[in-house]
């Protein structure tokens, strides 16, 4: 956009995108830093993490008293007892697997719908505000939660009030659009050359607060007797985090950004049908739609698919995130672990992708990953970035962390699917774990090709698309999908799972071998900027 060119020059740290202050000295508690929410994370994080397994048992429990009354002890209900037969028994697994699936895809749906537009409104009206109501939404899931375990006899539907609190979630963006908001917070706080250490930074912290919470969780209940004191500590966290967020955490975009963007979107606001209003929420995907692009050393218009490709392959991959209800239900039935079991496990997974995060993998990108080198650019200074964008070696790097770290799931679930004992099992859970470098390194080359295209300085557009393809993929296709095929095949084939997991990877390997990794600068031909050919698309 044009304003760039008579704005003042970035600090050091600060992002395309990010907030331009004046000269203006401000004490260090109101400057934006990607450090504010990233000291927040392992907290939230840990208690996030710490229901995962209850969440299950609980479903198990509710589900086996209305189900299968022969083998249910009412006794047992909220306990920390493990009832063999009811976690064993295959209708009450399918009948888990869908109510799990359900209530993920409840809050994915309205996720999927409202997380673009708050990712745009982040942009409008700031970061700190979008990081903040979807986790108080949060807070609402936890309390509607905690009601319905304990009153579920004298609620309409029974446990099926349960889908209630993420309905709210959702429409308030829930964790998708909290993240989107964060990975946007970062990107304004940080330049080129930093911002994939800080994504991984913020993945590995938040994958520190998940290796503590769930063995917190297991000795919170151990402790208490009780499965639902997890919740009441969830609860509490999701308020606390989100008051800090609103009323302590300095926001990144300036005044004159957001008012610039809200005159962006007053212009671009959609009008007609309510069916085409509706469908608005699938608006941040046309951020991925082809961009037209001048070939190098001719006038011959083409199209970059890159970014496409990139989310198909995000998509793709993200598809197993959510997967984990369905892991605790085939560890519970194959290998006869209780919740308690189950949160040792993915605590386990915890520390392993943490020390990824934290320490192997940002000391990889240091040594291995080259600096940018500031050349001088041919594009005209009304549409030259402030800060140098990432140079193709930058791409070629991250296109192929992005690749290993996908052939290190692909061989993590090839094993799970293959063996029958736990132990196994868990040495290879933990192995998947070391393929979290996909995320940062994939949303880092998403980010770089979409600053060189015609949306300069609106990372949060990006981010509410990603979050979209997220929301779609993680929170309704995924859950939907695999707890469909777990359904099916819990009494005949349960590892079917982890090969529909292999499939995913294979097909988002696939399509990331196609992204470029050469030079190159976006042009929306529509604009009728002038531009040189000589310095554009090298295929």
């Amino acid at each position: 956009m044009s304003y760039h060119s008579i704005s003042p020059p970035l600090p050091s740290g600060l992002g395309n995108g990010g907030t331009q202050h004046s000269d203006v000295v401000l004490p260090w508690y109101k400057k934006p830093s990607p450090l504010w929410p990233l000291v927040l994370l392992p907290f939230i994080t840990s208690a996030v993490s710490s229901t995962f397994a209850p969440r299950i048992e609980v479903y198990t429990q509710l589900v086996c008293a209305t189900h299968k009354p022969g083998i249910y002890n009412e006794h047992f209900l909220l306990s920390t007892a493990v009832i063999d037969g009811c976690a064993s028994d295959p209708t009450v697994q399918a009948e888990v697997a869908k109510l799990s699936a359900v209530i993920t895809a409840c809050a994915g749906a309205l996720a999927c719908i409202t997380t673009g537009w708050w990712g745009a409104f982040s942009d409008r009206h700031g970061r700190t505000y979008v990081m903040g109501i979807p986790i108080a939404g949060l807070f609402l899931t936890d309390l509607n939660f905690i009601l319905t375990s304990h009153f579920w006899k004298y609620l309409p539907g029974g446990y099926w009030s349960l889908a209630i609190g993420p309905l709210i979630e959702g429409s308030l963006g829930g964790i998708i659009a909290a993240t989107a908001a964060l990975n946007a917070y970062i990107a304004d706080t940080t330049n080129s050359t930093t911002r994939s250490r800080f994504f991984s930074l913020s993945m590995g912290l938040i994958f520190a607060g998940m290796s503590i919470g769930p063995t917190l969780g297991s000795l919170l209940i151990h402790t208490t007797g009780h499965t639902l004191s997890v919740f009441y500590v969830d609860g509490a966290a999701h308020l606390i985090f989100a008051l800090c967020i609103l009323f302590v955490v300095p926001e990144s975009r300036s005044p004159t950004d957001c008012r610039l963007s809200r005159v962006k979107y007053a212009t671009e606001k959609p009008s007609g049908s309510l069916w085409r209003r509706f469908l608005a929420f699938l608006s941040p995907l046309s951020v991925f739609w082809p961009s037209p692009v001048l070939v190098e050393g001719s006038l011959k218009v083409g199209r970059n698919w890159d970014l496409l490709l990139i989310a198909l392959s995000y998509g793709l991959a993200v598809t197993i995130m959510d997967t984990f209800n369905v892991r605790f239900q085939y560890t519970s039935a194959t290998f006869g672990w209780s919740s308690e079991d189950n949160g040792y496990w993915f605590s386990a997974i915890g520390v392993v992708r943490a020390l990824f995060l934290t320490l192997i993998l940002p000391t990889i990108i240091k040594l291995f990953n080259p600096a940018p080198s500031l050349t001088s650019s041919h594009v005209s200074s009304e549409t030259q970035p402030l800060l140098p964008h990432p140079q193709p070696a930058s791409f070629r790097f991250e296109i192929r962390l992005a690749q290993a770290s996908l052939l290190v799931v692909l061989s993590a679930y090839i094993a799970m699917a293959l063996t029958s004992t736990s132990r196994v099992f868990t040495i290879a859970s933990l192995f998947d774990a070391m393929g979290a470098g996909f995320s940062p390194a994939v949303q880092t080359v998403a980010l770089g090709k979409f600053l060189r295209g015609k949306e300069h300085g609106e990372s949060g557009r990006l981010w509410g698309g990603l979050g979209v393809v997220q929301a779609l993929c993680a929170d309704i296709l995924g859950p939907a999908g695999y707890g469909l095929v777990y359904m099916k095949t819990a009494g005949s084939f349960p590892p079917a799972i982890f090969v529909v997991s292999c499939v995913a990877v294979v097909l988002s390997l696939g399509l990331l071998t196609y992204v470029k990794t050469g030079r190159e600068a976006v042009v929306n031909i529509g604009e009728g900027e002038n531009v040189d050919p000589a310095v554009l698309i090298r295929d």
